[in-house]
């Protein structure tokens, strides 16, 4: 006589039928509550308040609660720095970074620096313009950086110590 798998797995039989149907029972509570919001939603279809948003406005509210709006300000206006300072002058600076509300334009060359220290006031004005998101106080504009350590470097040649 073969011993049945209840006592072999030492299972209570009262148990056994809930513990096999009460995920089934879920599945199927979980079937009939879609179906009834599914049939909501399309009996609501087209009536007031009920419009589709589009992604513009889904992802403008996405950045208002997520505190993004300067970041997002601050990536389009280094995408846009050509229509603010011009073409040829766009190719030769660049926004370095905004610091405590001081907006640091770095130049590639010194020509380039004295160029845009002589248009300051105007390029200030269009800044200023364009970045209404963005917490700018003042611009800063500095020439390129230079290597001050290495081998070859005139401060190491001639051991002049930097304090």
């Amino acid at each position: 006589m073969k011993i049945p798998v209840n006592k072999i797995l030492k299972l209570d039989t009262r148990k056994l039928p809930e513990l096999i149907f009460t995920p089934i029972k879920k599945k199927a509570i979980k079937k009939v509550v879609n179906e009834q919001n599914a049939y909501k939603a399309l009996e609501s279809f087209g009536k007031p308040g009920r419009d589709p948003q589009n992604l513009y406005s889904l992802l403008a509210n996405f950045a208002n609660q997520n505190n993004w709006n300067e970041q997002l300000s601050i990536a389009k206006m280094r995408e846009d720095w050509w229509k603010i300072v011009g073409k040829s002058a766009s190719l030769n600076c660049y926004i370095d970074k905004i610091k405590d509300g001081v907006l640091i334009v770095r130049t590639k060359s010194n020509i380039w620096y004295t160029q845009l220290s002589y248009c300051k006031p105007m390029l200030e004005k269009k800044i200023f313009e364009y970045s209404k998101n963005i917490n700018i106080k003042e611009v800063k504009i500095v020439g390129p950086s230079l290597q001050k350590t290495g081998k070859k470097s005139i401060n190491s040649r001639f051991n002049i110590k930097n304090h």
